[in-house]
């Protein structure tokens, strides 16, 4: 599992808040800490089964309700949904959103690349 979260200059200007999650290596290159809190609040992660890459055994990844979970965290859980999903092709975990919200936990969708 490769994790590609990365920031630009103009994210930081769009986004102050994340200014606190963040640092710059002495290149200028900016990275999410690993520390940060990525989501403020109740959520449960969910990755998607893929018939297609994982097979007839791939089932979708749900986490148990988390709080304030860290980066640290969703890359945890990035790594364990592939467990579930059986789809070793997408190796690269590139983001999350809010897919929707269950009361008043969020249902926050893990996305991957290749």
């Amino acid at each position: 599992m490769i994790y590609s979260l990365y920031v630009t200059d103009a994210t930081l200007k769009n986004n102050p808040s994340l200014v606190s999650k963040v640092r710059q290596d002495k290149d200028g290159c900016w990275y999410i800490k690993k520390s940060a809190i990525a989501y403020e609040g109740k959520c449960r992660l969910k990755a998607e089964a893929n018939d297609y890459f994982g097979g007839d055994d791939s089932q979708t990844y749900l986490s148990r309700v988390l709080v304030n979970p860290t980066y640290a965290t969703l890359f945890k859980h990035a790594k364990k949904s592939q467990e579930y999903t059986k789809d070793y092709h997408h190796n690269f975990f590139e983001g999350f959103w809010v897919a929707l919200m269950e009361n008043d936990v969020a249902i926050i969708r893990l996305e991957f690349g290749s």
